[in-house]
């Protein structure tokens, strides 16, 4: 079955001139590049809650002040006089992407850029709500490795 059309050549041209002015004017998909960054797991999220323990203070040893604590951190030894760490726990920035990445995986998506425009302030509200539950995981785990107040920095 071989089903035909016909159409004058007016008409093709309207239709050709109606799509490439639709082509044209068209925008691209556009998408903040930087679709969580008023959120963003930072440094000072870090610092600041290992700065309320003696131990998790010295985290900043080195100068590595951006890290969760780990228990590998200060098994030290002397290299050209001073102190070095052995190993440190994750950087405030590998705990960005691992929320950026569980953040995306709930709306089905691997890359911010495929995140539709309708989901971005979806997508930036369950980042927040992941930091802020590994932000609350972290301060009890800080608490239950110090003990609390008796370890407290003044």
């Amino acid at each position: 079955m071989n089903d035909s059309i016909t159409i004058t050549k007016d008409d093709l041209k309207d239709l050709i001139t109606k799509e490439v002015v639709k082509a044209l004017t068209t925008k691209a998909k556009v998408y903040p590049p930087l679709l969580f960054d008023n959120v963003r797991f930072s440094r000072e999220d870090l610092t600041s809650r290992n700065a309320k323990y003696r131990e998790t203070s010295r985290t900043n040893i080195n100068n590595y002040g951006g890290n969760t604590y780990s228990r590998h951190q200060y098994e030290t030894k002397d290299f050209a006089n001073r102190t070095t760490t052995k190993d440190m726990g994750p950087y405030s920035d590998a705990v960005n992407v691992e929320i950026r990445h569980l953040a995306l995986a709930v709306l089905g998506e691997t890359r911010i850029k495929d995140v539709s425009s309708q989901d971005y302030s979806r997508a930036i509200n369950i980042y927040s709500q992941f930091k802020d539950l590994f932000l609350k995981l972290y301060d009890q785990r800080l608490n239950d490795l110090f003990g609390g107040e008796n370890n407290e920095r003044n």
